[in-house]
């Protein structure tokens, strides 16, 4: 079956939350993030998780790619970006902002610390604000625990020498 949802964000910034679809004993959970702009923004705006980055270990850094076009007028403006990192629930775990300008585009990576995330879903969001206006986007990324207590890594270091000693071995 197909549902259908309208959802009006009531304020300005990156809303989370879940859905929770019951039929019969079958209870489906969707998680939801709204991106809310404002009706005259003047930026294309975006962050985005690679592959690499959608599942990490506890405490491993989250690298995210950060695109911002400027759609109208093409001038210099300042711009706050606020980052943030939350749950479905709507915790909040991380926030800072820094304040640059941009003229045309600007395109750069970003580093976060997940060191206080606990095994979950989370987004990582941008919330770009400049004169009389603003605009939103998020990525979702999943913090799992280590295997065997070692980051990634580490496990490719391991592979690596276990490989070296296994061919030294053979030889």
């Amino acid at each position: 079956k197909s549902i259908e949802f309208k959802i009006k964000a009531v304020q300005k910034g990156l809303l989370t939350g879940r859905f929770l679809l019951k039929y019969g004993s079958i209870t489906k959970e969707i998680f939801v993030v709204i991106n809310a702009k404002s009706e005259d923004f003047l930026f294309d705006s975006s962050i985005a998780v690679s592959d690499e980055y959608k599942e990490i270990n506890i405490g491993e850094k989250l690298l995210a790619q950060v695109n911002l076009l400027q759609i109208r007028p093409k001038e210099k403006v300042d711009v706050t970006a606020n980052y943030v990192i939350k749950d479905f629930f709507g915790n909040v775990y991380l926030e800072n902002s820094e304040t640059f300008f941009v003229l045309s585009e600007k395109n750069y990576i970003k580093e976060f610390s997940t060191s206080n995330l606990a095994p979950g879903r989370y987004i990582v969001g941008l919330e770009l604000t400049y004169p009389g206006a603003f605009a939103t986007s998020s990525a979702q990324f999943i913090v799992i625990e280590r295997k065997f207590g070692l980051t990634r890594y580490q496990w490719i270091l391991f592979v690596i020498i276990v490989s070296i000693i296994i061919s030294v071995g053979v030889t």
